[in-house]
């Protein structure tokens, strides 16, 4: 479906029927197909939705510039239009900024981070540096924290899990920055 704002007409795939969500973003210039194939296993489990984002596949757009606040907002477009109040949210690459800022501005929307092969910058705020300082000490204590952080707000309704199928079909191979999602072969 194409998903219609003020200057754009977004390319957006949803497969799947669950309440877990997960929302992928690609990389600068990196579509939704990036993600084809864990999703075509993950959506027997999952709900799984991706987009291409302005410059990229399908969609279409008239705005002068693509700009960093555009991207953000049309990640928050796409999960409102599809009625999702959480999920957890993947991105690749230099997506993974705007995944960073979307669980930044709003962090009671994502259940999860799920980061491949990313790269943040951006401006400097003391939240961005505790969390960029707390990635590189102890990644996994900083989601768990994350998490817990959440929850204690009550934003956080239960901890998205993976079941077998899902992990037979998607192997992550640890929690750095180095790691990502891998196709068992």
């Amino acid at each position: 479906m194409f998903l219609k704002t003020s200057d754009a007409e977004l390319l957006v795939t949803s497969y799947g029927d669950s309440p877990r969500t997960i929302v992928a973003h690609g990389g600068w210039v990196g579509s939704g197909e990036l993600w084809a194939a864990p999703f075509e296993r993950l959506s027997q489990s999952w709900r799984t939705v991706t987009y291409d984002h302005r410059g990229t596949g399908a969609t279409r757009h008239s705005a002068p510039a693509i700009t960093f606040d555009l991207l953000v907002g049309d990640l928050f477009r796409v999960l409102d239009a599809l009625n999702i109040d959480t999920c957890v949210l993947a991105a690749e690459s230099m997506g993974a900024m705007v995944a960073l800022e979307a669980a930044l501005r709003h962090p009671e929307r994502f259940t999860g981070l799920v980061i491949v092969g990313g790269r943040y910058s951006g401006a400097r705020t003391p939240a961005r540096d505790r969390l960029v300082a707390g990635c590189k000490a102890d990644f996994r204590a900083t989601m768990e924290a994350f998490r817990q952080r959440l929850h204690a707000r009550g934003r956080l309704r239960g901890r998205a899990r993976l079941g077998q199928a899902d992990r037979e079909s998607i192997q992550c191979g640890g929690c750095g920055p180095d790691d990502g999602m891998r196709r068992r072969g």
